[in-house]
């Protein structure tokens, strides 16, 4: 793997981007468009508390649900908590910031 994926300082991390880059880099494949594509996930944009994101995941015959996720140094993803365990972008956002504190999750307007 190229050096230039790696980020300059392992976590906390800034963006996505820099998860994603991390975590091809120690050749996991999260992040790959097959892996996304097999679970129907996407990836809300922001880090929260340096550490932290949301994914929403759209399993056959079931609705859109969303899952926390924590990227350790090297940019390894796990689940915290259940997969696809909230209903609603807002009660993920809600669990991240009873997890990390006030003032750390991105408000609904940063969104895109």
């Amino acid at each position: 793997m190229s050096d230039t994926l790696a980020p300059t300082v392992p976590g906390p991390w800034r963006t996505v981007a820099e998860i994603r880059a991390a975590n091809a880099a120690i050749g996991h494949h999260w992040f790959d468009p097959s892996t996304m594509r097999f679970f129907g996930s996407r990836v809300v944009p922001g880090i929260i508390g340096g550490r932290y994101f949301i994914s929403s995941e759209l399993p056959p015959s079931e609705c859109r649900a969303y899952a926390l996720r924590v990227a350790d140094d090297r940019g390894a993803v796990a689940t915290v908590g259940d997969f696809a365990r909230y209903p609603t972008l807002a009660a993920a956002r809600a669990a991240a910031r009873a997890l990390v504190g006030p003032g750390t999750v991105p408000a609904p307007s940063a969104q895109p």
